[in-house]
């Protein structure tokens, strides 16, 4: 989301094989994940570096780069290819952006859009400022249903514990 909200990239989806949903069992069942992608920045001189770094780390892992957005790929997503439900299938983001304190993107998982609108007025009302109100997001994927706080500002904010969450967001897959 960060400064990449107000462009739309048209991403390059990167083949990979998906498994499917009777594949997706114990530990790797994605459906019971809370966490559905987190995001680094990095500042934009080190970017393909810093990219090259995580192809080559996270290969032992099942991870590959699947996903780019931006001319100079600006964010580049990467993941295992076991989330079959989501048309993304990414849940590692390394983005080219101000890497300063707070400037940080983590996105859990909604089982439905009643949920997602919970989780908004539950962020707002706790302290968070709005910074997307719960809708769908078509130029992440057709089905993409999500709402987007800033933690800055709010009480939590000013405890060491959230100093780097800069949005938290609920997002849906239907």
């Amino acid at each position: 989301h960060n400064q990449f909200s107000s462009i739309i990239y048209k991403p390059s989806i990167l083949s990979t094989p998906r498994l499917s949903t009777e594949e997706l069992s114990g530990p790797w069942n994605s459906a019971a994940k809370v966490i559905d992608h987190t995001q680094v920045s990095i500042a934009a001189g080190d970017h393909k570096a810093i990219v090259a770094f995580y192809e080559a780390a996270l290969k032992p892992l099942g991870y590959k780069k699947l996903m780019a957005f931006g001319p100079n790929e600006e964010a580049v997503g990467f993941g295992d290819g076991r989330l079959a439900h989501s048309p993304i299938a990414t849940d590692w983001w390394v983005m080219a952006s101000p890497t300063t304190p707070g400037n940080s993107h983590h996105a859990f998982r909604c089982k439905d859009r009643a949920s997602v609108d919970a989780f908004y007025n539950a962020a707002i009302k706790a302290g968070a400022k709005d910074n997307g109100k719960p809708g769908i997001r078509a130029h992440y994927h057709a089905h993409y249903y999500g709402a987007f706080v800033i933690m800055s500002g709010s009480a939590a904010s000013s405890h060491p514990a959230f100093s780097d969450l800069e949005n938290i967001s609920g997002s849906c897959w239907q």
